[in-house]
């Protein structure tokens, strides 16, 4: 027993050295927890940060698209054909509009034959209408077997309108 008591002091200090191993290794397993979680949130907030981003890139699309419609509705595209048909001389036998409403624009379609002076009345008719966002779809020119000039032209026309809150 004195043998013990020589190492009292050296027995004790080695106790509290395994205490404070002890302590410092919950004080450590606590610690990486909370940086488990931080890691956690910081991936959760790269996502939410990706997500925002790609909300705004399709705010920005679609404010494009937007900007990018020119007309309000189909009367208005309406009027804007037969305008543009009469400032170049083109003469309009048949027009029939129509419209396909689709989740966030309205297709609007104008199936429409016209009678034509000459081919550069033609070309001058179809890039007033496609500087205005109206799309010629489809053109075919037919020949009249008359005494006049005038050539038949079936045409159909594609423009994109805003949806309306009645087709929403």
């Amino acid at each position: 027993m004195q043998d013990l008591g020589k190492f009292k002091n050296s027995l004790a200090i080695i106790v509290v050295i395994v205490a404070m191993l002890f302590v410092m290794r919950s004080i450590y397993d606590y610690h990486n927890v909370i940086m488990a979680n931080l890691e956690k949130e910081r991936a959760e907030i790269k996502q939410l940060n990706s997500l925002i981003q790609t909300w705004k890139d399709l705010d920005l699309s679609t404010s494009h698209f937007k900007a990018g419609v020119m007309h309000k509705d189909d009367a208005q595209l309406k009027q804007f054909v037969e305008y543009c048909a009469q400032t170049r001389q083109v003469n309009i036998t048949k027009l029939s509009p129509s419209k396909e409403n689709k989740k966030v624009y309205t297709l609007a379609k104008i199936d429409l034959t016209i009678a034509i002076p000459s081919y550069s009345s033609l070309v001058s008719f179809v890039r007033d209408l496609e500087l205005k966002k109206v799309t010629v779809s489809r053109m075919r020119v037919q020949k009249t077997y008359q005494q006049t000039n005038q050539r038949n032209v079936d045409i159909s026309l594609i423009a994109y309108l805003p949806q309306t809150e009645e087709a929403k």
